[in-house]
C-alpha cells in the first residue's frame, strides 16, 4: 500500500510540474509574440471615462504617446506632472493615459492633474485588463511611442524623464539635431561627437 501511496505521489508531482511547465512556456510564448508585433500600433479596445468603447480607429494621425499608470502610483504622478508642465511641446501629440485602475479613482486622477480642458490627453479605462496582451509585459509606468505611421519608436518601463521622451515627439528631434548641425559647421567642417553620440541613440 506504502508503496502505491508513493507511486501516485511521485505520479501527481510529475503531473503538477508538467502542467505548470506547460503554462509557463505558454505564457513566455505569448509575451514573446506580442513583443514580436509591437512595431506597430496594435488593434486595441479600452473604454472612455464615460464607459464608450475607445478602439484602434479612435486613434487620429498623429504620433501617440501611450502610457500605462495606475493613479496611486507616485513615478506614474510625477511623469503626468511632467507631462502637464510641459504640455505645450505634446500639442500636436495624441496621448492615450491608459489605467486598469477603478473608473472612480481614474476620473478624480483626471480632475487633480488638470487634465480636463488637455484635448490632446485621452484617459482611458483598461477595463479588461487587456494593456499586456496588446503590448507586452508593463509596468507602471510604461510609455510607448508611436510616430505618425504608427511604428513604434521607442518602449520605457518605468518612470523616464521627460527631456528623453521629448527626443522623439513632433519636431523635437529633428530641432535638435539641426541645433547640433548648426553649432558644429559654425565652428568647423568635420562632425561634431555630439552628433554621432546623439543619433546612435535615436536607433536604439
Amino acid at each position: 500500500m506504502k508503496k502505491i501511496s508513493a507511486i501516485l505521489f511521485v505520479f501527481v508531482i510529475v503531473i503538477l510540474i508538467s502542467y505548470f511547465g506547460y503554462k509557463s512556456i505558454k505564457k513566455h510564448n505569448i509575451n514573446k509574440q506580442v513583443e514580436l508585433t509591437l512595431n506597430e500600433l496594435p488593434v486595441f479596445s479600452f473604454y472612455t471615462l464615460n464607459k464608450e468603447e475607445f478602439t484602434y480607429s479612435n486613434a487620429t494621425k498623429q504620433q501617440t504617446l501611450i502610457i500605462y499608470f495606475h493613479p496611486e502610483c507616485e513615478h506614474c504622478q510625477y511623469e503626468t506632472k511632467q507631462l502637464v508642465l510641459n504640455k505645450e511641446k505634446f500639442f500636436d501629440t495624441q496621448i492615450l493615459m491608459i489605467s486598469p485602475a477603478e473608473l472612480t479613482d481614474i476620473k478624480q486622477f483626471k480632475i487633480d492633474y488638470n487634465l480636463n480642458n488637455l484635448t490632446h490627453f485621452n484617459l482611458l479605462w483598461d477595463k479588461d485588463r487587456k494593456f499586456e496582451s496588446y503590448f507586452g509585459k508593463s509596468t507602471f509606468p510604461t510609455l510607448l511611442i508611436y510616430n505618425q505611421e504608427n511604428k513604434l519608436q521607442k518602449k520605457y518601463k518605468g518612470e523616464v524623464k521627460i527631456e528623453t521622451v521629448l527626443n522623439y515627439i513632433g519636431n523635437n528631434q529633428s530641432e535638435k539635431i539641426n541645433e547640433v548641425f548648426f553649432k558644429t559647421s559654425k565652428n568647423n567642417h568635420f562632425l561634431d561627437i555630439n552628433i554621432i553620440v546623439y543619433l546612435f541613440e535615436g536607433l536604439l
